[in-house]
């Protein structure tokens, strides 16, 4: 039987191709578009110049992201420096707290709470980030209101 990190993987391999397929009627980006999808990490777009922001925007005048934009967008939070950190961390409290006993102490353990952070927030973020959003046409950026009263 596959293991769920297995499965996750199984699924990208064969899903993703099929969905990039699916978007394959989209007009070309334009410069603005592949600008927002592909800019560097700076501090502009990090919240306290460490929280990555890449799905915030201010612009309400954008057209949506295509397919492949939205698999850059996933690809790039995938392997931001601060998700290995946090996985890390949320890895280290089930280590102290021992949680699941099943795994065990020591660096196996550690490894396996790690493992297992990493493959449900990569499948996760895979299937409400890219594939379901790339189907069902959906824009999964968040649109800063950026006026109004100041509190």
């Amino acid at each position: 039987m596959f293991a769920p990190a297995r499965l996750s993987l199984v699924l990208v391999a064969i899903l993703s191709p099929l969905a990039l397929g699916a978007q394959s009627t989209e007009p070309e980006p334009n410069s603005s578009q592949t600008a927002y999808a592909e800019h560097p990490a700076t501090p502009e777009n990090r919240t306290f110049l460490v929280i990555p922001g890449f799905h915030i925007t201010d612009d309400h005048n954008t057209p949506p992201l295509t397919g492949r934009q939205k698999w850059n967008l996933w690809v790039k939070k995938q392997v931001d420096p601060y998700e290995f950190a946090t996985l890390g961390l949320g890895a280290g409290i089930g280590q102290a707290e021992n949680d699941p006993m099943e795994y065990g102490q020591g660096m196996g353990g550690f490894s396996k709470r790690y493992g297992t952070s990493l493959a449900n927030d990569v499948a996760g973020g895979f299937f409400s980030s890219y594939l379901f959003p790339t189907l069902l046409h959906e824009d999964t950026r968040y649109f800063r209101l950026g006026e109004g009263r100041k509190l």
